[in-house]
């Protein structure tokens, strides 16, 4: 089975992201996405003694709940896609780690489901993230942590704002069935391929979700709709503050139940304990 996994990296140090290439090494490709706003030589580092270490050939700055985390997905995904063709196409970030061993992984990943989860949306909440108008994929608008003075409007913010006038003219994608989920997964091929052609045939429902709030947690399960059978592939505990829990110990994940899911996020990358557990899956 080929197996590719597309990783973003934004912590401005490729610890993580080696752990995982460490762990992935001679059976899967680990594509990383580097936010454009980051410092790239750390990665280049780790993919200059990393063998199966791919770094993305297009960046996009990364803005919390907004597009260009898809953005960034797809023409990654499509930069893999040109170099392999893949059985399965994962998405993660560089704070995961697995929760199996490489045996029982890739044993995972040959069942007939789809890794992701997702659920029909009713929340008027999470709908209401889709009908308003939100522009993100800057810092003059991004709502999270930015210092007011590097809120400065560019060219860029100007014509993403006409093209957002433009759609509330028009309207938004009538959209029946909405569904959500988390943003983290592992696709098969089939699945990819359809949301791929999805995304550059519908321009309409492509520029509404580039223009809604938090789409990664919409978008693709919406296009992809309801599936026959799916799990989800990276925990991540919303119960406990900071949301989502980073787990800072060996001993918080060994009593984790993360509910048969093969992947966790978040964790704190600087635990040697952390770190050697990660090391011990790899042999299995």
């Amino acid at each position: 089975m080929e197996i590719a996994i597309i990783c973003l990296g934004y912590l401005k140090s490729a610890t993580g992201a080696a752990l995982l290439a460490d762990y992935f090494a001679d059976w899967a490709d680990f594509y990383i996405h580097i936010d454009a706003k980051s410092d790239i030589s750390p990665y280049s580092h780790a993919a200059a003694t990393h063998a199966n270490i791919r770094l993305a050939e297009r960046r996009f700055p990364i803005f919390w709940g907004g597009f260009n985390t898809i953005r960034a997905c797809v023409t990654t995904i499509e930069q893999a896609l040109r170099a392999k063709n893949y059985d399965r196409i994962a998405f993660i970030t560089e704070d995961t780690i697995p929760l199996v061993g490489r045996s029982e992984f890739l044993r995972c990943m040959s069942e007939p489901t789809e890794w992701i989860q997702t659920y029909r949306s009713t929340n008027e909440e999470w709908i209401a993230r889709y009908r308003g108008f939100y522009f993100f994929d800057s810092l003059a608008t991004n709502p999270r942590h930015v210092p007011p003075l590097d809120r400065r409007w560019t060219t860029h913010e100007l014509a993403s704002l006409k093209r957002l006038e433009a759609l509330q003219q028009r309207g938004k994608a009538n959209i029946e069935l909405m569904f959500g989920g988390g943003t983290w997964w592992c696709l098969s091929r089939a699945q990819i391929d359809k949301f791929l052609l999805h995304y550059h045939a519908n321009d309409h429902v492509r520029e509404s979700f580039e223009f809604s709030a938090i789409p990664e947690e919409q978008y693709i399960h919406t296009v992809l709709g309801s599936l026959a059978e799916s799990r989800t592939f990276v925990h991540t505990d919303w119960s406990r503050d900071p949301r989502p829990y980073v787990f800072q110990s060996i001993d918080e994940i060994s009593s984790l139940d993360a509910r048969g899911a093969p992947m966790l996020r978040k964790v704190a990358l600087d635990v040697p304990e952390i770190e050697t557990f990660v090391r011990s899956l790899a042999r299995c």
